[in-house]
């Protein structure tokens, strides 16, 4: 394979971006700090716009080391379980509520009544839990995974979530599905909860 391929991970902290070729060498690096996590209580916020700041300034620092067009693919890799409600243009309706968000309230123990024991949603920092309170949210179009809003950015049109960062959100890997629990939970899989979907280009 000629060319390279772009490796972008978001943190809680901070974003890196690496170039690396076929035969594994890293080529270039780039990175860029994010301000610090908003804590109220038991919850943990980000602003997503923060989130793009910080790979359009990391993806920079790597162009000056190396010619970004010469690169044949990017994976986004980001922190399983954050999550964020967005419009039909996609754009964020509220700051994202992070993975260790524990702001939930009495939602845990209504999920514990409702999925399997083996499911991923349960405890205090469910992404399911999370995002019920956002089903009443004007606008509200959908609600995604960080790495899946991150990919619409850089101009991803069409795509699945990694499985993996649907887990804590109730997606059943067995069956590969989003369950049918979540539905009586009062999330909507497919339409305001999905696993990836369309993404318009962000600016």
């Amino acid at each position: 394979m000629h060319g390279f391929v772009i490796g972008l991970d978001l943190g809680t902290s901070g974003v890196r971006a690496v170039a690396v070729d076929a035969s594994g060498q890293i080529l270039g690096l780039g990175s860029a700090t994010l301000p610090l996590t908003k804590i109220t209580g038991a919850r943990r916020e980000q602003s997503p716009e923060d989130w793009w700041n910080g790979c359009r300034t990391a993806l920079d620092e790597l162009s000056q080391k190396l010619d970004l067009s010469a690169a044949r693919a990017i994976a986004v890799d980001a922190t399983s379980g954050t999550i964020l409600p967005v419009d039909n243009h996609n754009r964020p309706l509220a700051p994202a509520r992070m993975y260790d968000d524990a702001d939930t309230g009495d939602l845990a123990a209504k999920i514990k009544s409702l999925a399997p024991r083996e499911s991923a949603a349960h405890g205090a920092t469910s992404p399911a839990a999370r995002a019920l309170e956002w089903v009443k949210l004007p606008r509200l179009h959908c609600i995604l995974h960080q790495a899946d809003w991150i990919n619409g950015c850089l101009g991803a049109t069409h795509w699945q979530t990694d499985e993996n960062n649907a887990l804590k959100t109730g997606y059943d890997p067995i069956n590969r599905c989003w369950p049918g629990w979540l539905r009586g939970f009062g999330l909507s899989p497919g339409t305001r909860l999905r696993a990836g979907g369309p993404r318009p280009r962000h600016s």
